[in-house]
């Protein structure tokens, strides 16, 4: 929380990826990537809220709602969020049922079976990747009409994973 305004409360959350390209044997070769809450007319998109209301919906918080969440936040002198057990994943596995198991980590493949299952209801014909994604961001990069502010070429390649090798 970077704001003490409780309407609009400014949420910043930091994401650490571990194991990840080009250093996938070296778990102190982490990467932290902080996102901040988005303006208010783009809620339904802002991945800083989203993850929130997910651990109040999960109770790894234990407020219960939006608002005791943000007013227990404001009244922290650390302004930020406490998990109620910070040994749980963040990302959960889901049980053939569908059922969401609170103690499991979600394996690996889980993101492809959820990504597949979701193209099947939208009536994808060919069957999707992951990694599709990626690349779909990519294209829509390459294919802006003006450039993104302060964004290069360089930027973007870091932003990707990519070397100066690929």
């Amino acid at each position: 929380m970077t704001s003490d305004d409780v309407a609009d409360p400014k949420l910043a959350i930091i994401i650490s990826l571990f194991y990840r390209k080009g250093h996938k044997q070296d778990m102190k070769r982490a990467k932290h990537i902080q996102l901040n809450q988005l303006d208010n007319a783009y809620s339904v998109v802002d991945p800083v809220k989203m993850f929130i209301i997910y651990a109040i919906r999960t109770g790894d918080v234990p407020e219960t709602d939006w608002n005791t969440l943000i007013h227990s936040m404001s009244r922290r002198p650390s302004k930020t969020l406490i998990w109620s057990d910070p040994t749980l994943p963040v990302f959960r596995a889901y049980g053939k049922n569908g059922a969401c198991l609170l103690s499991d980590a979600a394996p690996a493949n889980q993101q492809l079976q959820n990504l597949r299952e979701a193209a099947d209801l939208v009536g994808l014909i060919e069957p999707l990747w992951t990694h599709d994604l990626r690349r779909g961001a990519a294209q829509d990069i390459a294919n802006l009409r003006s450039p993104i502010p302060g964004h290069s070429d360089e930027p973007t390649r870091r932003a990707l994973g990519h070397t100066h090798k690929a």
